[in-house]
C-alpha cells in the first residue's frame, strides 16, 4: 500500500498529524536547537553535562508548556541559532575554537 505525499505528512512524527508547513517547521526546530547544542558542545570545551543539562531544561520547558508558549520557547531557540550562526560563523561554532577528540 503506497501512501501519498499528503498522507505521508499527516502521519509523519509518531502519527501526530502534522500539514506540510507543520513538517517545515519541526525541520527547522530540529537543525535550530542542533546547531546550538552543537555551539554549547564547542564553546564549553566538549562537556556533555552542560549540553545535557541544557537540553534537559528546553524539554521541561517545552513539555512543561501550556498552549503558544511551547511555541514561543521554540521560536526562542530558532532566533539563538540564527544569531550563533552570524555572531561565530559557520566555522567551529565556537567561541574558543572546536573541539574534537
Amino acid at each position: 500500500m503506497s501512501l501519498s505525499l499528503s498522507e505521508l505528512t499527516k502521519k509523519f512524527f509518531y502519527n501526530f498529524e502534522m500539514n506540510l508547513f507543520g513538517v517545515v517547521a519541526f525541520t527547522v526546530s530540529i537543525m535550530s536547537g542542533a546547531l546550538v547544542l552543537t555551539w554549547l558542545y564547542n564553546s564549553t570545551g566538549g562537556s556533555v553535562l552542560v549540553t545535557t543539562l541544557w537540553h534537559g531544561a528546553f524539554n521541561t520547558a517545552v513539555a512543561g508548556a501550556q498552549g503558544a508558549m511551547a511555541g514561543m520557547v521554540t521560536a526562542f531557540v530558532i532566533l539563538a541559532a540564527v544569531l550563533i550562526a552570524r555572531w561565530v560563523g559557520p566555522g567551529d561554532l565556537s567561541l574558543v575554537g572546536k573541539h574534537t577528540l
